[in-house]
């Protein structure tokens, strides 16, 4: 395994991380085992991934994550977690915030979450939710109960990235989670660069999800997300991510997806959400092994 910086935090991360969220869910979705969940966070583990990313709103993703991770020495992984700021309509109160975050802890059986980010916020309630729930947030790593500060942005309702614009100006978040691929390039113009120039951390996230969503919102042809068509191989041409599309010819969209999110200097680290050992493996040989031609 690789690994960055995760912006000024200091913490190195592994440039692929696993993630409980998505469709999938952690396999709450799919209904995939417990033990078969598990053993996949161990897997990840002796892969030399580190970086774990979860949220109350992931069902029953919290817990699962803390029981696989129950017995891990405690300096082999990094967690991530997430609250609400907005509940029932409005901002969340203080108490509610606390709340949050002493059942996350609990489920996740840790004392101390590395990251703590602020979910899914939008550009219309960016500066009420942040001027509201920082001095509670404050105390709170005062307190010991979290490391560091991040926010994460909606992939749906803000396309252009304009919440993290307002984040990275105000610059009082230590990392960001950005949607980030080859069809998904915006954050390249102005998300990405004053990350990198502000030193904080950049997460990526949705990198194979964005292909998806581009081919069928432009009538592209996808097949189980790893089918050849026109459109994809323009898409991999138009692509600038060095080694990322040296011969996209060969290329799945897996291997294409995750090799151009890492390849971008002010990435730490790119998330993947499967539940699959097997997609587990070649997510990482993706991004670990820039001259590996196709899947394994």
């Amino acid at each position: 395994m690789r690994f960055r910086e995760l912006g000024r935090t200091g913490l190195e991360v592994s440039i692929l991380s696993l993630g409980s969220g998505g469709p999938n869910k952690f396999g709450r979705k799919k209904y995939v085992p417990r033990q078969h969940i598990i053993d996949l966070v161990h897997l990840a583990i002796d892969m030399g991934i580190n970086f774990f990313d979860t949220a109350p709103v992931y069902g029953e993703s919290e817990v699962l994550l803390g029981e696989a991770l129950k017995g891990v020495q405690r300096d082999r992984f990094i967690v991530a977690t997430k609250f609400s700021p907005i509940t029932e309509g409005r901002i969340s109160s203080p108490k509610t915030v606390i709340e949050m975050i002493e059942r996350s802890l609990k489920r996740l059986r840790i004392d101390i979450v590395d990251l703590l980010q602020f979910h899914v916020v939008t550009p219309d309630i960016y500066h009420s939710v942040t001027e509201s729930l920082r001095p509670v947030l404050d105390n709170l790593r005062k307190e010991g109960k979290f490391r560091y500060l991040g926010i994460t942005e909606s992939t749906s309702r803000d396309r252009e990235h304009k919440m993290l614009g307002m984040a990275l100006e105000d610059d009082i978040f230590d990392t960001i989670m950005v949607a980030y691929g080859p069809s998904n390039r915006t954050a390249e113009d102005n998300i990405l660069r004053t990350a990198g120039e502000k030193g904080i951390g950049v997460i990526g996230m949705a990198p194979l999800r964005e292909i998806a969503r581009s081919l069928r919102a432009s009538g592209g042809f996808v097949f189980g997300l790893t089918g050849q068509s026109d459109k994809l191989l323009q898409l991999r041409h138009t692509g600038d991510a060095g080694y990322s599309v040296t011969d996209p010819s060969y290329l799945s969209n897996p291997d294409f997806a995750y090799r151009y999110s890492v390849s971008h200097p002010a990435v730490s680290t790119v998330l993947t959400g499967t539940t699959d050992t097997g997609h587990l493996v070649d997510n990482a040989l993706a991004v670990l092994c820039p001259h590996r031609s196709g899947r394994i």
